[in-house]
């Protein structure tokens, strides 16, 4: 958990895994609607890295934060909160729900 603090600050209130995930929309959102300015454009609930890649035919339901680098392919479904971190790639007809994944550093939170 030490290096899921270190790379999203705002879950050192959490102690235990689950109650990440059972709060995941919330903690997406909140940290989503902080990343306003050059580097991430927010687009519905999402906040999305200049440099990451959203095709066309993705569903972005819920909060979601897409990172710099990451790939979001055609027909991927996110719900439920999900933070993508550095270089991330969903491949197409993939679902994602509920998940801080941190990317380049290959922790899944």
């Amino acid at each position: 958990m030490k290096r899921c603090y270190e790379e999203i600050p705002e879950l050192s209130d959490y102690k235990r895994p689950w109650e990440i995930t059972a709060d995941a929309g919330r903690i997406v959102g909140m940290i989503a609607n902080s990343l306003s300015g050059p580097d991430y454009r927010i687009d519905g609930n999402a906040a999305i890295h200049k440099t990451a890649v959203v095709e066309k035919g993705a569903v972005l339901k819920d909060a979601a934060i897409i990172g710099k680098g990451s790939f979001v392919a055609a027909g991927v479904y996110i719900r439920g909160g999900v933070y993508l971190g550095k270089g991330v790639t969903l491949g197409p007809g993939c679902e994602v729900n509920r998940v801080l994944y941190s990317g380049d550093r290959g922790s899944l939170i």
